[in-house]
């Protein structure tokens, strides 16, 4: 269904007073895309224009159940039409032009919590083949801990030294402040301890101090922004994709 513009007088003084507001040209199209949408659906259903000023809450479920079961139309493009509808009726109430607000009670839709996507297979393999080849031993380190503990920047930027516990062919790395406050101890395997060992007898600062007991090291001091881990990356292919080693 195509997305005709709204031409109902009450809908573009609105319009109107958004831009006299300051709203961006990009929301105000968005409401006026939203209630384009309204406005031809119901002229489709019911052969007469959509006067903003008679519908009422059922008219708005069924367009809401219409997007959802027929059209088919993504959550979040059905909650910006929503959105776009209810605040037009706040704006309307707000002036006395209309007598109700037909939006009232009817929710938008519930997204799902966006989940971290890992890297594929080859990926990976091309970013540690990157870091290995042309890497200092603080890159490697870095980058083997992420992809092969699982750690989160946050709790990798806040590993101390002493956090780390190798052995002859394994070790573990512990992080004290986790998700939710959590403590765990994160076993090590494969090249994650060697990748760990050879960073560790690299010329790093005195351990005398109690912030220079800090694990990563750059040219500037210790590494404590999220920005730092970020910058490494990209030095070594990682642009746009969002993974589960950069959350």
């Amino acid at each position: 269904m195509s997305t005709p513009e709204p031409h109902h007088p009450l809908i573009e003084t609105w319009l109107e007073q958004l831009q006299k507001q300051g709203r961006s040209p990009h929301t105000r199209q968005a409401y006026r895309r939203g209630w384009g949408h309204l406005a031809q659906w119901y002229g489709q259903t019911y052969g007469e224009p959509c006067d903003p000023t008679r519908l009422i809450a059922r008219d708005i479920r069924d367009w809401k159940s219409y997007q959802q079961s027929l059209a088919k139309a993504a959550p979040s493009t059905i909650n910006q039409r929503l959105v776009a509808v209810s605040s037009f009726y706040k704006w309307a109430l707000a002036q006395n032009l209309v007598a109700r607000d037909p939006t009232a009670g009817i929710p938008t839709i519930r997204l799902a919590a966006r989940q971290p996507q890992s890297l594929s297979t080859k990926a990976l393999r091309r970013l540690l083949r990157a870091v290995h080849n042309g890497g200092s031993p603080r890159d490697v380190a870095i980058i083997e801990l992420l992809a092969g503990a699982g750690l989160r920047v946050g709790e990798l930027l806040q590993l101390q030294r002493e956090d780390i516990v190798l052995g002859d062919r394994s070790g573990w790395v512990i992080v004290r402040e986790g998700k939710h406050g959590g403590y765990r101890e994160v076993p090590l395997t494969r090249d994650v301890p060697q990748a760990l060992a050879d960073y560790l007898a690299t010329d790093l600062p005195g351990e005398g101090e109690a912030s220079q007991r800090s694990l990563w090291w750059g040219r500037r001091g210790t590494l404590s922004h999220r920005s730092s881990i970020l910058r490494i990356l990209q030095k070594y292919g990682y642009f746009t994709e969002s993974f589960v080693i950069v959350q």
